[in-house]
């Protein structure tokens, strides 16, 4: 297994501007068997997405997300050739399986073949780990107005503290195939990772009401699995369906309980994956709580305001995690969720506050006010 020793604290942008990490750091692809006990699984996985296709397309996603729903006919595939797509998700992260919403084969290339995308993804994850442990309190914030000197970091006794702070496992998950990470005692972790844990985490200590969860985009389903480490047990992604049938792979080949309802009604614990069709038009169901994680931006405006319509009536709570940058985004610009919560009335803001582990990132939590009435657009 190839592996890279990566010095970290030279510039980067994404790096808050106050840090000068030094650390010397591995970082490997992950490597994992395929397990063939999964053909058949993937088979039934891909006669269901094939069918939701069928039924409903991949709704309105926006300009951004036309590749990633129309480049692999992966449901077809894996009807016909199951051992073939087997082997294909398990080097999913290094694949155009996962392009535009985690790694995916574009950056992996560039990770094998240059130094410079190396040591940016490095930095990148060192960053998120320090904004880790000062978000726990394991360490204190460097501040340069009080002369604070630079620093430099062991990544293991960084984790071993966030773990004595975080009263479930946060190891990485087992399965993390073709992903490049940094390798640690408590496995192979990566910004995506590391920031689920802060999310499980603070879901846990900041809404100790909530117990179910629905995640509007649940990108590999990294969330979902942390989540589930720190124990809900009713967990719901909403996704499009070419999307869902990787985090479906991801999470079983992770040992997570997995009940597929990609186009019938939600039932039984677990993790469920469901369509936006699905959850748009045909689901009768409630939950605590609506996640949205770095995707809202990218929606077209009237799909995120019919998302948040729809939360009057199945959530108590949002939690958004997002950017405001407006940056472009395909014949648009990307939306900023304030602006579209602002026009439904029954949207209450009641927390607003840079997210401790990126930079440019804001966390907001909604009262949904009123539940049962219709809510109104003003």
């Amino acid at each position: 297994m190839q592996s890279f020793e990566i010095e970290t604290g030279a510039p980067n942008p994404l790096v808050k501007p106050r840090r000068a990490m030094i650390a010397k750091l591995e970082f490997l692809f992950a490597r994992n068997d395929v397990d063939s006990g999964l053909d058949e699984f993937i088979s039934k996985l891909g006669k269901m997405i094939a069918e939701e296709l069928r039924i409903g397309g991949d709704h309105e996603v926006g300009d951004i997300w036309t590749g990633i729903t129309s480049a692999h006919d992966f449901p077809t595939m894996a009807i016909d050739q199951p051992a073939v797509v087997n082997a294909l998700f398990n080097e999913m992260f290094s694949s155009p399986i996962t392009h535009g919403f985690d790694q995916g084969h574009i950056v992996a290339d560039a990770l094998r073949n240059t130094e410079a995308s190396r040591a940016h993804i490095a930095n990148v994850t060192l960053d998120t780990l320090v904004s880790l442990a000062e978000a726990l309190g394991v360490i204190p914030i460097e501040n340069f107005e009080q002369g604070a000197p630079l620093s430099s970091y062991d990544p293991d006794e960084l984790l071993n503290g966030i773990q004595s702070a975080v009263d479930f496992d946060i190891s990485a998950p087992p399965f993390y195939g073709g992903m490049f990470g940094m390798n640690t005692r408590f496995g192979l972790h990566t910004q995506r990772s590391l920031t689920a844990i802060y999310i499980a985490h603070y879901i846990r200590e900041f809404l100790p009401h909530v117990r179910t969860v629905c995640e509007i985009g649940g990108g590999s389903g990294m969330q979902a699995f942390y989540l589930n480490r720190g124990g809900f047990n009713d967990l719901t992604i909403v996704d499009l369906p070419t999307v869902g049938m990787a985090q479906a792979y991801f999470l079983s080949r992770n040992a997570i309980d997995i009940n597929l309802h990609l186009n019938q009604p939600l039932s039984g614990e677990g993790v469920s994956i469901i369509t936006p069709r699905i959850f748009l038009e045909e689901l009768n169901h409630e939950w605590d709580l609506l996640l949205n994680v770095d995707s809202f931006p990218e929606m077209p405006f009237e799909v995120v305001r019919t998302y948040l319509q729809k939360a009057g009536d199945i959530a108590k709570f949002i939690l958004s995690i997002n950017q405001e940058a407006a940056a472009s985004n395909g014949n648009d610009v990307q939306l900023r969720v304030p602006i579209v919560a602002g026009q439904l009335n029954r949207l209450n803001r009641i927390q607003r506050s840079p997210f401790w582990l990126r930079s440019g990132y804001v966390l907001e939590i909604y009262r949904l006010q009123n539940r049962g009435q219709k809510t109104q657009v003003s």
